[in-house]
């Protein structure tokens, strides 16, 4: 690790520490929807279960439809540039997503909406840079410790401050605590565009003559990375949404309260502290390849073991927290094994654009889980019970 440091440039030095601190304070935004604190203000606020899911898949939705043209723009006008203002626009959206739960019930939706949509698109323009500004910034040694580094620091934040939220949190809390709640997030999402603001842009982007369509295709026929962004897409698809789902079966059908399904988030962030930071240590030394075949086995284990909660002999809540901790852990490993390959295939002409088209396929995965299975909530199409060699 040391000799790595040696490597890199005072400049890239300052940068890399200036992207972790400020991911530590923005990511407090994105984790609540991924925590059960958004999904416990959605419910509060009258949202049933399939438009809850629906309303969580829409950064996603919005994003995919979004981060292409972002970043083909990106490359043309500044990667910072595009990575600041969506820190700014994501930060405006938890101002009214935060205030509308303070309105009647049909204007507080309709603000939620809104709020929700405009931090989506904050996220599309922050990410359609994000990884092209990182390229320079990171020296190829040091992408899957750096990738460690900076998930852990920022989950490690989320997770003290889901445990401090569990403090606050009762059975069924009132509106006003989750506002205060979404607002300590908000101030954090604009303490991170202070340091994004310092960010060191290594490489000038010099402006693409041919279309994006073009451009796109030139991407898609660089070594290996058309098959690695399919597979990136597929993975997402079938586990994204695997974590709402556990909060909807913790909440709906094994009745915890608002408290405990938010230690069952924190257990979750807990695991993805424990995946990033051994992630990017296996990366770095058994490379991508290990980690993903680790990481597609261990999915499919977790979420087997979920529907067999009722034949174990341990206490539910100690079952399904260890479970919540493995799915985080695992989820967390993948993602640096999918960051660091990518850096590795992309090619060296229009990075922006090029790490625009994996992360679309990314976020499409993920709109595409959440949509899939919200319709399949609200189309009634899976029975409620289930018999496994006769048990249910």
């Amino acid at each position: 690790m040391v000799g790595e440091e040696r490597s890199a440039s005072a400049e890239q030095r300052l940068g890399m520490r200036h992207a972790i601190v400020g991911q530590t304070f923005g990511a407090l935004g994105y984790l609540t929807l991924t925590n059960g604190l958004l999904l416990l203000y959605l419910t509060k606020n009258g949202f049933g279960s399939a438009p809850v899911m629906l309303l969580l898949a829409l950064p996603h939705v919005i994003q995919a439809l979004l981060i292409m043209p972002f970043s083909y723009k990106a490359d043309r006008e500044g990667r910072k540039r595009f990575t600041v203002r969506g820190a700014m626009i994501g930060a405006f959206g938890f101002i009214l997503l935060a205030a509308a739960g303070s309105c009647a019930t049909t204007i507080s939706q309709i603000g939620i909406v809104i709020g929700i949509g405009l931090f989506a698109i904050g996220q599309a323009m922050l990410t359609s840079g994000w990884f092209a500004l990182l390229s320079p910034m990171v020296p190829p040694a040091m992408r899957g410790s750096f990738f460690g580094r900076l998930r852990v620091t920022w989950q490690t934040s989320g997770f003290f401050f889901g445990i401090a939220c569990t403090f606050i949190l009762t059975k069924e809390s009132p509106m006003l605590t989750l506002q205060a709640i979404l607002a300590v997030a908000m101030i954090g999402m604009f303490v991170r565009v202070l340091f994004f603001v310092q960010l060191p842009e290594l490489e000038t982007p010099i402006p693409e003559s041919r279309s994006m369509l073009a451009a796109s295709a030139d991407v898609l026929r660089a070594p290996g990375y058309a098959s690695f962004c399919c597979y990136a897409f597929l993975i997402t698809l079938v586990t994204f949404s695997a974590p709402n789902l556990f909060v909807l079966i913790e909440k709906q059908t094994l009745h915890y309260g608002d408290q405990r399904i938010v230690w069952m988030g924190n257990l979750l962030m807990l695991g993805s502290v424990f995946g990033f930071l051994i992630g990017g240590r296996m990366v770095d030394r058994k490379g991508t390849k290990f980690v993903f075949l680790l990481s597609h086995f261990s999915f499919g284990l977790v979420l087997f073991s979920f529907l067999l909660r009722d034949l174990v002999p341990v206490p539910m809540m100690y079952w399904t927290g260890l479970l919540n901790f493995l799915y985080g852990a695992v989820q967390a490993a993948s993602s640096i094994a999918i960051s660091t390959e990518m850096l590795a295939l992309i090619p060296p002409a229009s990075k922006a654009l090029s790490t625009g088209l994996c992360s679309t396929l990314l976020v499409a995965g993920n709109a595409l889980s959440g949509m899939l299975v919200s319709g399949a909530i609200a189309l009634g199409i899976f029975r409620e019970g289930w018999l496994f060699i006769g048990t249910p």
